[in-house]
């Protein structure tokens, strides 16, 4: 009977899906058709953004701190669909899914303002996205500009707190950079075409063979660094010393290295272990790398 029902479904006009009392869809949902963009996601920062135990934690200091005020500010961006759907006690499974699907794509439109940008959402069933010829049986769509751009990310990457005071500037580290000026977007490095469906075989084999990648890379994936990040090691003899100097530069990313919170630092460890035995001599810096920079590691010196 199921099967029946899903069948009918598929043969609905998309335009019968629209509605603008639409409950918002878990990403579970999502993912019974959308089969490898879900796996990807489920294994993205965006989709851990509340559940995260380090976020909890921060979140039940801030409200201790600051009562109710500190749950708006900080789901606005753990949890926005919670937030934009007024659902703040989180009593939906689908609130505590952190960034997720049905809120990317009920997003119309990211107003600039003078201190944060607003995404405006409306949960109609109607799912917006970066695909100018995109056509579902299931659900209505619509292209949008704004998933084109890093606009789209601005309204969670960017973050002014009351006092003026700037604690998240990926957005305007990246307005700034060559790349925004080569035309380079948030998601030409964090969501590039793959090859892959779409749509899951077992529903249609009528589906584009490539996707944007939804598991986000970015400081916790290695890959993502070393494009970012790149090494010059020099060693010279002074006596019975040997002094190393590493260069790191940041040459492939858009944006400070790290990026986000103000508490985040790139640490490199230069060892030195000349007898292969283990008995390494360790170095530490502790920096973050402005776009298109280099930054030149305090010099270290070791018995030779």
């Amino acid at each position: 009977m199921r099967i029946l029902f899903t069948g009918l479904l598929l043969l609905l006009p998309a335009g019968l899906f629209a509605d603008q009392n639409h409950a918002p869809q878990t990403a579970e949902y999502c993912g019974d058709c959308h089969r490898a963009i879900y796996e990807g996601w489920k294994k993205s920062v965006h989709a851990t953004a509340m559940e995260s135990r380090l976020f909890q934690d921060a979140l039940k200091m801030a409200e201790s701190d600051f009562n109710g005020d500190a749950r708006k500010v900080c789901l606005r961006c753990h949890s926005p669909l919670a937030a934009s759907s007024g659902d703040l006690a989180l009593t939906r499974k689908v609130s505590w899914e952190g960034i997720t699907c049905d809120y990317c794509h009920s997003a119309q439109e990211v107003a600039p303002t003078r201190v944060n940008a607003v995404a405006r959402v409306e949960f109609n069933g109607v799912k917006s996205g970066p695909s100018t010829d995109a056509v579902s049986p299931v659900h209505a769509m619509r292209f949008s500009k704004v998933h084109t751009t890093s606009l789209l990310c601005s309204a969670c990457h960017e973050y002014r707190n009351a006092l003026g005071f700037q604690v998240l500037t990926t957005y305007s580290e990246w307005e700034k950079s060559p790349y925004a000026k080569s035309g380079q977007q948030c998601q030409s490095c964090h969501m590039y075409a793959v090859q892959g469906k779409i749509v899951d075989v077992r529903v249609t084999t009528d589906s584009s063979d490539n996707l944007n990648v939804h598991r986000m890379p970015g400081s916790r994936s290695v890959e993502q660094l070393n494009r970012a990040i790149q090494s010059q090691i020099s060693t010279k003899r002074q006596g019975d010393k040997v002094k190393v100097v590493v260069k790191l530069t940041n040459a492939g990313a858009g944006h400070y290295v790290p990026t986000g919170s103000p508490m985040r630092k790139l640490i490199l460890e230069v060892r030195l272990d000349p007898f292969g035995d283990g008995s390494a001599s360790s170095a530490f810096m502790r920096a973050r790398f402005k776009t298109k920079r280099e930054n030149r590691c305090s010099a270290s010196t070791w018995p030779s």
